[in-house]
């Protein structure tokens, strides 16, 4: 019994399982295809209108969830590339780390602007715009590989 659990465990951490790694193409169409998709999103979301807080909260927020959501749909697909390691490393982790720093200060954000409270507002924004980027190198990195749908919403979200 241990044998054949050995031997599930190795496989599954190989990848194996039926279903065959993707190449750089493959990878490039699919997540270029999530990224359509959620590009779309934001840019269908209403700009903030100057000095509407509401509409700055309902923009951020959005922006927010699609930030999330492009990186949970490229989860899967990025697991079954050929160059997950690499993509990770030059991409997804990049993206990650800097959605883990941005969360709580757009969450405050967007909590001081629903409140209606321009002077945290303006506080968040100011912490925001004092966060490092861990990103520069990441839309020329997905331009490279050929993810030129993905280094578009990049560049979107990023605003």
């Amino acid at each position: 019994m241990r044998t054949w659990a050995a031997a599930l465990a190795v496989a599954v951490l190989a990848g194996c399982g039926g279903r065959p790694a993707l190449g750089q193409q493959q990878f490039d169409a699919r997540a270029d295809a999530v990224c359509q998709g959620v590009d779309a999103t934001v840019v269908a979301l209403p700009p903030p209108v100057a000095g509407n807080l509401a509409s700055l909260a309902t923009y951020t927020q959005g922006v927010l969830e699609a930030y999330g959501q492009v990186l949970m749909q490229l989860d899967p697909i990025v697991a079954r590339a050929k160059d997950a390691g690499q993509i990770r490393a030059q991409w997804i982790g990049p993206d990650t780390r800097q959605l883990a720093l941005e969360r709580p200060v757009l969450l405050r954000l967007v909590a001081a602007a629903r409140a209606g409270n321009r002077a945290a507002v303006a506080a968040a924004t100011s912490m925001l715009a004092a966060l490092p980027d861990g990103t520069r190198n990441v839309t020329a990195y997905e331009r490279s590989y050929g993810a030129t749908d993905c280094a578009t919403l990049d560049g979107d979200l990023r605003g």
